[in-house]
């Protein structure tokens, strides 16, 4: 074996060995620097935001105003990105550079998308309770129904607005709060659109009523105490709430607000803008080896190889 890797030559072997080194090296220096690679796994720097379930009401106000919720956010900043990416890297969904870039690719899409809405947007100050719901909210992992189209969806979500607005309201916003124009993405309910929640059924209430129950400010006093007594028949009955569900008659991404979306898009959308990479940096340079190793070892046996008639000249003399 030795004697066959010495009649291929010193810089064969020493090429392909290099081959596999730049490799390697482009594969990992190649994930941008908002995230790192630790025990072979992307995780974000120690300055990413979080939100953890105890957070204050100011300090989720705060982490959450990246989002806009006193408005859209103004740019795609990197630390806008990391707190995307930090949900990605927490469920594992970053397997690879295509993944990354993928992901990137979609929230600068969908934010330059939002930054052009035109719907009102209100100015929200978070109670502790309100800031638990947004917390919580934000990183729950809810039932998806299968993934809509990415560019189609976002470029028809005006019309599927529109459609959803000749809705009847089953609860009314408490209109000396919000004494404008009211409408999609104009206020949120922890990770819910209240424009959506305007028009969800009781069942969608009882099942994320605590969720929602620490905004009743938000709504006509009456129409919420009917909404409280109709939760709390259900409750008395014996039913269970299940606290992942979605509201079959809407669309997913009119259901959730604006952050929840920019966190979790591919939960919700697929592209084929990028396609995706199969197994891990590893398997992927072993396999190239392999190959490298496959085809020089070809070459060599091939009748009237130049290796062939090198390593026969080399076993004549020696």
């Amino acid at each position: 074996m030795f004697s066959r890797i010495k009649g291929l030559g010193f810089w064969t072997v020493f090429s392909v060995i290099c081959l596999i080194f730049i490799l390697s090296v482009s594969t990992i220096f190649a994930i941008p620097e908002m995230v790192q690679i630790r025990n072979g796994k992307l995780v974000p720097p120690t300055s990413y935001f979080t939100y953890p379930a105890s957070a204050s009401s100011e300090s989720a106000f705060s982490r959450a105003s990246l989002f806009g919720i006193s408005g859209r956010p103004p740019v795609v900043s990197d630390g806008i990105r990391t707190f995307f990416l930090t949900g990605l890297v927490e469920q594992d969904r970053v397997k690879s550079k295509t993944d990354l870039q993928k992901s990137l690719y979609m929230l600068d899409h969908y934010t330059s998308l939002s930054l052009n809405s035109e719907y009102h947007i209100y100015p929200q100050e978070l109670t502790p309770l309100q800031a638990e719901s947004l917390s919580n909210g934000l990183v729950t992992l809810y039932k998806m129904p299968d993934k809509t189209a990415f560019e189609s969806s976002l470029a028809d979500k005006p019309s599927r607005i529109a459609a959803y607005d000749k809705l009847p309201l089953r609860i009314r916003p408490d209109y000396s709060v919000f004494s404008g124009p009211f409408s999609y993405g104009s206020v949120y309910i922890g990770p819910w659109d209240m424009w959506f929640l305007l028009r969800a059924s009781d069942e969608f209430w009882f099942n994320h009523w605590d969720e929602i129950a620490p905004y009743k400010e938000y709504f006509n006093q009456a129409d919420f105490e009917a909404r409280d007594s109709a939760v709390k028949s259900m409750m008395q009955s014996g039913s269970t709430p299940d606290a992942l569900m979605l509201e079959q008659v809407f669309s997913a991404d009119l259901q959730f607000s604006e952050q929840y979306i920019a966190r979790h898009l591919d939960r919700i959308y697929f592209t084929s803008k990028y396609m995706s990479q199969s197994g891990n940096s590893f398997t992927m340079l072993f396999t190239i080896a392999l190959i490298i190793a496959a085809l020089i070892l070809l070459i060599r046996h091939m009748p009237g190889s130049a290796l062939r008639r090198r390593y026969s000249v080399r076993q004549k003399y020696y």
